[in-house]
């Protein structure tokens, strides 16, 4: 489309960048006013039977991000701030619905990370990955433990199973592979 005082393509209101803008610098334009915070947020949610207000807009890692003063930072985070006011020093703001995108105010909590790991063991949510279904391990089951039931020196077993002799130290103090030892 072209613009509506030239044949330059159109950019908005039906102008096209030189005068979109001169229309704007003589205040011949009517801006939207910002919203306020808290209308900011409830512009961008949708409330979910559960009453979870799930985050519309930009997420990352399923966590809604705000764009406030020229930053994004997480939605959850800012609702927080906007409903219940400052965050308390040393403490984050977790979810007590478990639902990443929720921006409900009720659904929010400050709390540690240790709280925070508590409440996903309780609800079962925590991914633990162990062994060789971890994306990260080199070896498998059979060879953690041929190498915590393997005599001699660390250097001498790392050779032989081509691994780190830190890996196999780990293994056998029992600090990784630790299921390997319950059967």
């Amino acid at each position: 489309m072209k613009c509506s005082k030239c044949d330059k393509p159109m950019l908005a209101r039906q102008l096209c960048n030189t005068h979109y803008m001169q229309e704007r610098r003589a205040g011949r334009l009517e801006l939207k006013p910002k919203p306020s915070p808290s209308q900011y947020i409830m512009d961008r949610v949708v409330v979910q039977k559960n009453d979870c207000w799930k985050w519309q807009k930009s997420t990352n890692n399923g966590y809604g991000r705000a764009f406030v003063d020229k930053k994004l930072i997480p939605a959850h985070v800012y609702s927080y701030m906007i409903f219940k006011g400052e965050i308390p020093a040393g403490l984050q703001i977790n979810h007590i619905c478990h639902n990443r995108s929720c921006v409900n105010p009720i659904h929010l909590y400050a709390g540690t990370q240790k709280n925070n790991v508590r409440d996903m063991d309780a609800s079962g949510r925590r991914n633990q990955v162990r062994g060789c279904k971890d994306g990260n391990s080199k070896i498998n089951k059979l060879v953690a433990k041929q190498i915590f039931d393997a005599v001699g020196y660390g250097k001498d077993i790392a050779k032989e199973f081509k691994v780190s002799i830190s890996l196999v130290y780990a293994i056998k103090k029992k600090q990784i592979w630790k299921h390997i030892h319950v059967e």
